[in-house]
C-alpha cells in the first residue's frame, strides 16, 4: 500500500503549498458545509481521535489504515465497495471512500455535492472534484476533499483530509528529511 501513503503524502504537500505552510487554527470560521469550531466528523468519527476498538487494522505502516465491519456501505441510492480511516500519531487524518460502478460513483458525488457544495473541477471533462482547495483558499475550512472517477471503469475514490493533521506529518516528514541530509 505504498501507493496510499504516496498519495496521502502528495495530497498533503499539495495542501500545505496552496496553506503557504501554514496550519489552519482551530476554530476557525465555517466552509464547505463544516460549521462553526466543531472539529470535522465523517459519519460517526471527528477527525483527530484515536482509533476505536471497532476498527480492524488493514495496513500497519507509518499511516495505519483500519476499517470497520459494521460500517453502513450505502450512501444515496448506492453502495460504496469500501471505506478505510488512515491515522498520523493516534489521529483520524484521513477517509477513503471508494465505489465501484458508475451509479454507486454518481450517489457518492452526489452526496459529497449535496454536504459540501458543487465543488471545484479543474477539468470540466474529468469527473474529479475538490472542496476546500478552492481560490482564494478557504483556509478556514478543516477539510480537504477530493473526488476522482475512472471514466473507464465507472468507480471512484473520494478521500476527505484533515488540513491539520496532515501539515503536522508534512512538518514531521520535513523535520527527518532535514535530519536525514545534515548526515550526508
Amino acid at each position: 500500500m505504498v501507493y496510499k501513503s504516496c498519495l496521502l503524502g502528495a495530497v498533503s504537500l499539495w495542501v500545505l503549498l496552496m496553506l503557504g505552510c501554514a496550519v489552519p487554527q482551530s476554530g476557525e470560521g465555517s466552509a464547505s458545509g463544516v460549521s462553526g469550531s466543531a472539529a470535522p466528523t465523517f459519519r460517526d468519527l471527528t477527525f483527530g481521535q484515536a482509533p476505536t476498538s471497532d476498527m480492524m487494522l488493514v495496513l500497519n505502516s507509518d499511516m495505519p489504515c483500519y476499517t470497520r465491519l459494521n460500517d453502513d456501505m450505502t450512501v444515496g441510492s448506492g453502495r460504496l465497495s469500501g471505506l478505510e480511516y488512515c491515522f498520523y500519531n493516534q489521529q483520524l487524518m484521513a477517509v477513503f471512500i471508494r465505489t465501484v460502478g458508475m451509479e454507486n460513483s454518481l450517489s457518492l458525488l452526489e452526496a459529497l455535492q449535496a454536504k459540501y457544495g458543487t465543488g471545484t473541477q479543474s477539468n470540466p471533462y474529468l469527473p474529479n472534484y475538490m472542496w476546500g482547495a478552492e481560490l482564494p483558499l478557504l483556509s478556514h475550512s478543516p477539510l480537504l476533499i477530493s473526488y476522482e472517477r475512472n471514466t473507464a471503469t465507472g468507480n471512484a475514490q473520494a478521500i476527505l483530509q484533515s488540513k491539520a493533521i496532515a501539515a503536522e506529518e508534512n512538518a514531521a516528514r520535513t523535520n527527518a528529511a532535514s535530519s536525514a541530509a545534515s548526515n550526508f
